[in-house]
């Protein structure tokens, strides 16, 4: 196979388990109440690729106002979704914006702060007049999942997030019964006077 032909073949590998990623992280995604700020509610994947994690997708869905607003910016028919072209646009602005707040994602790996994120992937979707967005994020490198901590915060507080009831955090592609996620209590951890504290969640495992 020809080094343009293999990487033709696994760039749309990736593109594949993406769509099947978000599919799965969008066919659940909960709507949220309004609020007089920004509010949202989150569902974390975290993929495994050889016994590490090599990306991380996430959904949010946006308080009806926030999504009201983003329909009337980028639905330029007005048919209450958004078709390529409006999807597009909304992730050049959304995603342009976010990834110089680190897309409010933070991540931790053996106590080294993990950065630098590449975006891989987008997909808004419209229900019920709630807007989500599914995004998936590449780690610079595949990290271990046994001390893998991951945080999704505004720390300006103008943003609210919590992670959804059912099923907040995914682990895909994991042999069976290898880890499981850990949502922990992160009051403490409580920035913008105390208002807003991070959605947070620890990855254990067992031997291997």
């Amino acid at each position: 196979m020809s080094g343009s032909r293999s990487h033709r073949f696994r760039r749309s590998g990736v593109r594949r388990a993406f769509a099947l990623c978000l599919a799965l992280l969008l066919a659940s995604a909960g709507t949220v109440s309004a609020h007089p700020d920004i509010a949202m509610r989150c569902r974390i994947l975290l993929n495994f690729k050889n016994d590490k994690i090599d990306y991380i997708a996430e959904t949010w869905t946006f308080d009806s106002f926030f999504s009201q607003g983003l329909l009337n910016d980028f639905d330029k028919d007005r048919d209450g979704a958004f078709d390529a072209a409006e999807a597009q646009a909304l992730q050049a602005d959304m995603m342009a914006r976010l990834a110089e707040e680190r897309y409010f994602t933070y991540f931790w790996a053996a106590g080294e702060e993990i950065a630098n994120f590449r975006l891989i992937g987008f997909e808004p979707q419209v229900r019920d007049g709630y807007v989500t967005v599914g995004f998936a994020l590449s780690l610079p490198h595949p990290v271990e999942p046994g001390s893998v901590k991951v945080e999704l915060k505004d720390p300006s507080g103008a943003v609210s997030i919590e992670l959804v009831e059912e099923q907040p955090v995914i682990l895909r592609g994991m042999r069976a019964g290898w880890c499981e996620p850990q949502l922990y209590d992160s009051s403490a951890e409580a920035f913008f006077e105390g208002l807003s504290s991070p959605a947070s969640v620890a990855i254990s495992c067992g031997p291997r």
